[in-house]
């Protein structure tokens, strides 16, 4: 069982891609020879069957089987000749990314007869593409209840979280917090814990599973998407107001987080 600092999983980040319904009829094809994809994906397969290779290890994958694929692993798939494919698929990144412990054998498949896990895809599918605010802001609920229901239903791998046990990560993230306008460096933050600063990064990233700019990064683009959303300002000074003094590079990092430029944020918040 692989502990985490509880502030981990309060700061854990889900960004989908890309995902969806597929259909494949009994003539088609859908292969895909050994690769390594950057991104962490999910399969589940709602009807018929295919062959799916993950790591050297081969499944035909049937109804009812729930695949999840961690980014940088050497997997493949082709569809059985002759046999129609129904499935949902997700390809999303977690941030910070989960360093599962490598004595852990964490499933890649399980099987579940499960009408909910069904309905949450089946959820996702449908508001994925979709451009209406409630619609979007709720596909990231799905992927995180999706996230939990893998982890309950593996029965292999769970974890427990532990509360802070040093108030120097707190010491630290309430500093990010009142300078997120301002430049933040390692030193500060080390010293405000009373750390070196090597030390004060090994530290943090233990606590948090993410390093401090990391961490300093993501609080800055909550900000600026409260600021998107609860305020009138222009997103050059939004993106003063995180630390950003390159309106451009701000927009760059935004679209990054949220798979959309600010101002398509805002544009698609306006219409309701």
């Amino acid at each position: 069982m692989q502990n985490y600092n509880s502030s981990f999983f309060n700061n854990v980040n889900v960004t989908v891609t890309d995902g969806g319904h597929f259909n494949l009829k009994p003539d088609g094809e859908w292969k895909q020879k050994p690769h390594v994809y950057q991104q962490n994906k999910f399969y589940f397969i709602v009807d018929g069957s295919c062959n799916i290779m993950i790591n050297g290890n081969s499944f035909v994958a049937k109804k009812g089987d729930w695949f999840f694929i961690p980014s940088g692993t050497l997997h493949a798939y082709q569809n059985i000749s002759g046999v129609p494919m129904k499935k949902y698929w997700m390809h999303f990144d977690i941030s910070p990314k989960l360093e599962f412990d490598k004595n852990v054998n964490f499933p890649c498949k399980i099987s579940v007869e499960n009408k909910k896990i069904t309905a949450l895809f089946k959820e996702f599918s449908k508001k994925f593409t979709s451009v209406i605010a409630s619609d979007i802001l709720s596909v990231k609920s799905i992927v995180y209840s999706l996230l939990s229901e893998y982890l309950k239903t593996s029965g292999v791998l769970d974890f427990t979280t532990k509360p802070h046990q040093n108030n120097a990560i707190t010491l630290a993230t309430k500093y990010i917090e009142q300078h997120l306008s301002e430049p933040i460096t390692i030193n500060e933050l080390a010293n405000v814990c009373h750390l070196h600063p090597t030390h004060f990064i090994r530290f943090f990233k233990s606590k948090t599973g993410q390093t401090p700019q990391n961490y300093v990064n993501y609080k800055r683009m909550e900000l600026a998407k409260k600021l998107i959303t609860e305020t009138d300002l222009s997103i050059s000074d939004v993106a003063e107001r995180t630390g950003f003094y390159d309106s451009m590079y701000f927009s760059k990092c935004f679209k990054k987080y949220y798979s959309v430029s600010p101002r398509t944020y805002r544009n698609t918040l306006k219409k309701f």
